[in-house]
């Protein structure tokens, strides 16, 4: 599902801030993304989205070499990456309801079928009952299954999620972990960028390491290699 091949990004200022990064992630699995703030993992998402055209190297998602995507072609490889952005970027002005509704309108649904869409995620993330309200009638952990229910809305084969847990308690954090565990048990390819060493132990899904831009250690990569291999 994504393949990065020694890819570097080096920003006009002299940054390097992906160094020679290589991984591959299988349709399908749950991986976490470990490092600490300014390690990388905000850039490396950015450039499977084409936002940060790379220096070097090469980078596949679901078959296709991103450079080789014409800017036309663009929304429909950001409509298979849902996502989850630390700062949530909600509209404060809308409903939880309202909200994914308009993601869905981005995408083209007329208002029957958006209507049905926003129902399902509602119910998949635990907010039917607070579909009406406002974001600011929420807590920091209703407002992270609003921004997963929007990244979803496009059905995406992959769901990002910048440091899911960052911002609330333990019990709360965990509870978002058990959704996107759900979400990824449904087929959708779930990274997770994360520095909570707590959670990484907990976890125990495969986790990738990233620091100053490098990946040192990848506790999947002999057995998903091998996995390729066969």
């Amino acid at each position: 599902m994504i393949v990065f091949d020694e890819v570097t990004k080096v920003f006009g200022n002299g940054t390097k801030a992906l160094d020679n990064v290589s991984f591959a992630i299988g349709a399908g699995e749950l991986v976490i993304l470990e490092g600490d703030s300014g390690a990388g993992k905000t850039t490396l998402v950015r450039t499977m989205l084409k936002e940060f055209p790379i220096t070097r190297g090469k980078i596949i998602i679901d078959g296709d070499d991103i450079a080789k995507i014409s800017t036309r072609n663009l929304p429909l490889l950001r409509r298979k990456i849902g996502v989850v952005f630390q700062d949530f970027k909600i509209l404060y002005d809308r409903t939880v309801s309202e909200n994914i509704e308009l993601a869905l309108d981005i995408l083209g649904l007329s208002d029957k079928i958006a209507a049905e869409r926003s129902k399902e995620l509602l119910a998949l993330t635990g907010l039917t009952d607070k579909a009406q309200d406002f974001p600011v009638q929420l807590s920091g952990g209703q407002l992270q299954r609003v921004i997963i229910a929007r990244a979803l809305a496009g059905s995406p084969k992959i769901l990002f999620a910048d440091e899911p847990t960052g911002n609330l308690d333990a019990k709360t954090g965990w509870s978002i972990v058990e959704l996107l565990k759900d979400i990824n048990e449904q087929g959708t390819t779930v990274i997770m960028a994360t520095h909570d060493v707590e959670l990484i132990k907990d976890l125990k899904a495969r986790t990738i390491f990233i620091e100053k831009g490098k990946i040192t250690k990848d506790t999947g990569a002999r057995a998903h290699d091998k996995g390729k291999k066969e």
